[in-house]
């Protein structure tokens, strides 16, 4: 007796969630309730079919079988009498056919109406399969087309970047040269000439900084930071973008006015990026754009729009042009991915639909205002955080601090940078050990009488990087606190293994003798704690 019911169909329908994972299961709900020595789900129309799924699982159906269940137009019994083939039907359409094998099996299912109920069953199944994989296929377009937004992104930044480190070469070098030929040049002008070349060098570090930042995968995950001075970094790529026919004016806060925000500035940037595209789109002949950076207060029954929010402090950043505005009828429509106003092959239709989704990544939400011929603003609230970073503290932290003539272990392949760093730490009273590379500071680790206080090791080193030397040395019984310093971001040392060391910390390049003296003593302290 077949006893697949209709009330179990229905329950089975209710849980397709993939059109191949329900065949199989159908499949085996059939050969179960049959006693079947097997079950094949075919589907195709007359003359064309393939199977679909088969209880037990990946039973071979002979080609004689196959052969029989092609042309069948109703319930059928093969010649031998050792199986049936029933038509699945959906309205007078043929969906499949059912191929039942064992005597007592083909007679329980030889059933007109069976062979329509499944029929349907099948159709709504692969109906499904359809929709997932369209689905699947939108989401992968989607994704790419994300790439390569964000690839356009960091072309634009680097051509900005590779600009600006031109200028602060020129600066660089012209004052060294300055300085260099005119060794009896007044005290003070000297003294300007090297802050100049500081300045500079600073610069060059957040520019450095921020195509690290571009270059990181996308786990790079948050950190605390300010969205005005994030702004003020990004005006000379956004200039650049924008054009020479539109103006940009910023309207930012002075610098630590605003609280902080906790998210990941490259995609920050990005966000930037896109709206200041759209902008330009927006500005056919030219005009003005301005960004402002301010605090703002949720109210508990405030409307959020698209994005629910929490009531509380927000920063918010706006991006507004007045150029041709955004119609009425088609504003519900621009954060949908792929709608874009522009004409066809201009554009993705994704940098609405990124900024919308990373507001929503950030808690945050976000407020559209366009009028056709007045303009439009892009108003972006995330919520404020009360962090501060690390680096921040530590400077704010370094005046008056007396160092200790703790032992250094410093291993550095750069000759010049090598050479600094020896002038910078003793001159803050520490006594230093130096290597010039990996394999001569396990060389000379293991000839070294007394452990140091400190390792301050460079990440990627000729032979044995910084972290196998630090092995090295905990393999002798040196654990001692370590400061690793790099120039790649974390991409050659993981946080989490840096981490996982405990008392130790990844340092970037450049940075001020400031900030790693500061750096050591933090680590030293901890070693006393």
């Amino acid at each position: 007796m077949f006893s697949l019911t209709l009330e179990r169909i229905a329950q089975l329908l209710s849980q397709i969630d993939h059109g191949e994972a329900f065949l199989a299961s159908l499949a085996a709900e059939i050969q179960a309730g049959t006693d079947a020595e097997a079950v094949f789900l075919l589907g195709g129309a007359p003359g064309a079919v393939a199977v679909l799924a088969s209880c037990p699982a990946g039973t071979p159906l002979p080609a004689a079988t196959l052969a029989q269940a092609v042309g069948a137009v109703g319930p059928t019994v093969f010649a031998d009498g050792t199986a049936i083939a029933v038509p699945l039907m959906a309205g007078a359409a043929r969906t499949g056919v059912l191929v039942v094998t064992g005597v007592a099996a083909a007679r329980a299912v030889a059933q007109p109406s069976l062979g329509q109920v499944l029929g349907q069953v099948l159709r709504l199944a692969l109906l499904r399969q359809e929709q997932i994989e369209e689905t699947t296929w939108n989401r992968r377009l989607q994704e790419q087309l994300r790439e390569a937004q964000k690839a356009e992104a960091v072309v634009r930044l680097t051509a900005s970047v590779a600009h600006d480190l031109r200028d602060i070469q020129h600066v660089t070098l012209g004052y060294s040269e300055l300085l260099l030929d005119n060794p009896d040049m007044p005290a003070d002008e000297r003294q300007l000439f090297a802050e100049e070349i500081l300045r500079a060098t600073e610069h060059g570090s957040a520019l450095t900084r921020q195509l690290l930042d571009a270059s990181r995968p996308d786990d790079r995950g948050t950190r605390p930071l300010a969205l005005d001075d994030l702004v003020r970094s990004l005006a000379k790529t956004l200039r650049h973008l924008l054009g020479e026919s539109i103006e940009l004016r910023l309207n930012l806060s002075p610098a630590g006015g605003l609280p902080l925000v906790d998210a990941d500035p490259v995609q920050l940037q990005q966000a930037l990026m896109g709206l200041c595209s759209n902008c330009r789109d927006a500005l056919p002949e030219g005009g003005q754009v301005t960004i402002r950076v301010h605090g703002y207060h949720l109210a508990a029954d405030e409307d959020t729009g698209i994005l629910p929010a929490a009531p509380g402090d927000y920063v918010c950043v706006e991006v507004e042009d007045n150029g041709t505005g955004i119609a009425p009828e088609v504003q519900g429509l621009v954060f949908e991915p792929f709608f874009s106003t522009r004409p066809d092959g201009q554009a993705s239709g994704l940098g609405l639909a990124m900024v919308c989704a990373i507001a929503r990544q950030y808690h945050g939400f976000l407020r559209l205002h366009s009028a056709v011929g007045e303009g439009t603003r892009m108003s972006v609230f995330l919520p404020a955080c009360q962090t501060v970073p690390e680096e921040t503290v530590r400077e704010r932290q370094q005046s008056g601090r007396d160092q200790r003539q703790a032992r250094i272990f410093l291993a550095e392949d750069n000759r010049q940078l090598r050479t600094l760093l020896v002038h910078q730490l003793e001159s803050a009273h520490y006594v230093l050990e130096t290597a010039r590379d990996g394999d001569e500071a396990c060389e000379k680790l293991d000839h070294l009488k007394q452990a140091p206080d400190l390792f301050l090791l460079d990440v990627a080193m000729p032979g044995r990087n910084g972290r196998e030397v630090y092995e090295h040395a905990c393999a002798r019984g040196m654990r001692r606190p370590v400061l690793f310093c790099t120039g790649h971001g974390d991409q050659h040392l993981p946080a989490a293994y840096v981490e996982s060391l405990g008392n130790a910390r990844l340092l970037a390049k450049p940075c001020s003798v400031a900030v790693l003296v500061d750096a050591i003593e933090h680590l030293l302290d901890q070693a006393e704690d």
